[in-house]
């Protein structure tokens, strides 16, 4: 589920696919610093909310990956498919595909299948770990650009300008009131400030968990266990392998031509 800045607009079209980041605040972050509370001081958080908010926001990845395999095998099959309908009769072709490369890709379905699982299981049942410093400085971009874009507004809010819109050295503006309008947007508070700080590691995690998530499946688990297999499904060691009454079965004619 996307979570939308307060000041911004959503880019999902339909309303249960985003939440607003104030609403976010209220009913997620806050109720799992309730559950998740332990021996921190008030105005502290426990760092296992950032692991229950990140569960939550991966729980696709399953269903995800699950399609991916499925659509990657049916691609493999369908080439096998190909090919071996250019070099085959229909008969030769459909003995072959059903005793030998069916059986050998659904191996290899089964084997990715585990290795997909085995890279997911880490994300969806270990507290968030990770040594990358990009997720120190996601944060600091994070809130960053929201420290920005509120200043923006509490500036345009007080004198009528921002720090883009602004192109001369003196204006005429009521500094009392500019400064005091500032003071009030950026009066800290510990809670909202606390919740808002979880609510950005996890978002930060989310994206370095991602960005790990994703080379793993590409490179671990579709590379190694399915694409760098393929050659072997039906290859020259394969072939040798074949005993006398395979080869013969895959040689051999329909019983409906051998009776004419």
């Amino acid at each position: 589920m996307e979570i939308v800045e307060d000041d911004m607009l959503p880019t999902k079209a339909l309303p249960r696919r985003y939440i607003t980041r104030e609403t976010y605040l209220l009913e997620e972050v806050k109720h799992s610093m309730v559950e998740c509370r332990s021996r921190e001081l008030p105005g502290m958080f426990n760092p296992m909310v950032v692991g229950d908010l990140f569960s939550r926001q991966c729980k696709p990845w399953e269903s995800i990956t699950r399609k991916l395999v499925e659509l990657i095998h049916e691609a493999a099959a369908s080439n096998f498919n190909e090919i071996v309908t250019d070099i085959c009769d229909q008969n030769t072709k459909s003995r072959l595909m059903k005793g030998h490369i069916q059986p050998a890709l659904h191996r290899l379905r089964q084997n990715l299948k585990d290795k997909v699982n085995e890279l997911l299981e880490p994300h969806l049942s270990i507290h968030p770990i990770t040594y990358n410093e990009y997720l120190t400085n996601t944060v600091q971009k994070i809130q960053t650009k929201r420290h920005d874009r509120k200043f923006d507004n509490a500036s345009e809010a007080a004198c009528g300008f921002t720090s883009e819109s602004s192109h001369q050295d003196t204006y005429n503006v009521d500094l009392i009131e500019v400064l005091q309008i500032l003071k009030e947007e950026f009066r800290p508070n510990v809670e909202k400030y606390t919740a808002s700080l979880v609510a950005d590691v996890a978002a930060a995690y989310y994206q370095v968990a991602l960005k790990k998530f994703i080379d793993d499946i590409s490179v671990n688990a579709i590379e190694a266990r399915l694409i760098q297999c393929l050659p072997d499904v039906f290859s020259s060691d394969v072939v040798w392998g074949l005993s006398e009454e395979e080869v013969e079965s895959l040689g051999s004619e329909a019983k409906i031509v051998s009776t004419l």
